[in-house]
């Protein structure tokens, strides 16, 4: 389990660990904490913990550095798991589609070719191939099939060199560092909660189309809840939809087909309680 909440204070929380660390010699080291949230590091990964709700606080083990954690790291996250639930806390373990992106950040996406191959050669093989295994598919229906292919092939190659380049520059990365960049997310969070409060210039006013909102947005997080369950399934590559599934989704549903710009708004309203 790399991340849960409790059912305890913030302030409990970091009280309770700093008592442990010395009277257990956890071996984390004290990395800082502000009003938001508290950084300890350990072997080559980060602890944090922040608070979510009034008496309830999540706690992290973040492998900032993007390899597996090390014993180091596991053998210190055990025990404080332990030690909370020896001295009564309650704990939660969050949504599997959480657990299954934290897991995914230390995963390379393992592309089939380290570079892309000849384009027309690849592109005339694997219509071949689609021919042989579909002989009567039509030949419109096999070059659709084979630029689905290409694009999928050319998105794991690009995703795979991003994830070496990414781990490449991550290893470089300090625990404090990686600490200043979670109290600066938490603050951006903080600030961003209160810009959300605030109903930008193109939310609707009409009640009846605000309700149209609400229908569509709807939809949407259907989609989200398939496609989280999907990835946690193994049946998918990607727990959340992309853009063009939000728009093929309302077309489905609704009959019409609507702008990328549309899409995006009725998200954002939803996403940010606007529409509640």
């Amino acid at each position: 389990m790399l991340i849960f909440t409790i059912e305890a204070s913030f302030q409990d929380v970091i009280n309770n660990i700093k008592f442990w660390n010395s009277d257990k010699d956890l071996g984390i080291v004290y990395q800082g904490e502000n009003q938001l949230g508290a950084a300890w590091s350990v072997g080559n990964c980060n602890i944090y913990t922040r608070q979510v709700s009034s008496g309830r606080t999540e706690m992290k083990l973040d492998q900032f550095r993007l390899e597996k954690y090390n014993k180091e790291a596991d053998e210190a996250w055990s025990e404080i798991i332990s030690l909370f639930k020896k001295n009564q806390f309650t704990i939660h373990r969050p949504p599997s589609d959480v657990i299954a992106n934290e897991l995914q950040k230390t995963r390379s996406p393992y592309p089939p070719y380290k570079e892309l191959p000849d384009e027309i050669e690849w592109k005339s093989q694997r219509m071949g191939e689609i021919l042989e295994d579909y002989p009567n598919i039509s030949v419109d229906w096999g070059i659709e099939l084979v630029e689905k292919d290409w694009k999928l092939l050319s998105d794991q190659i690009k995703a795979g060199k991003k994830f070496k380049a990414d781990k490449k520059e991550a290893r470089k990365k300090t625990h404090q560092e990686a600490a200043e960049e979670f109290f600066e997310m938490l603050e951006q969070n903080r600030i961003g909660e209160h810009d959300r409060s605030e109903k930008p210039g193109w939310f609707p006013k009409k009640p009846k189309t605000i309700v149209k909102w609400k229908q569509e947005y709807a939809i949407f997080e259907q989609l989200r809840e398939e496609y989280k369950y999907q990835y946690a399934e193994g049946n998918t590559d990607n727990p959340e939809p992309n853009i063009e599934d939000f728009i093929e989704a309302i077309a489905n549903n609704k009959g019409k087909k609507y702008s990328k710009r549309h899409i995006r708004d009725v998200i954002k309203a939803g996403d940010n309680g606007w529409l509640d």
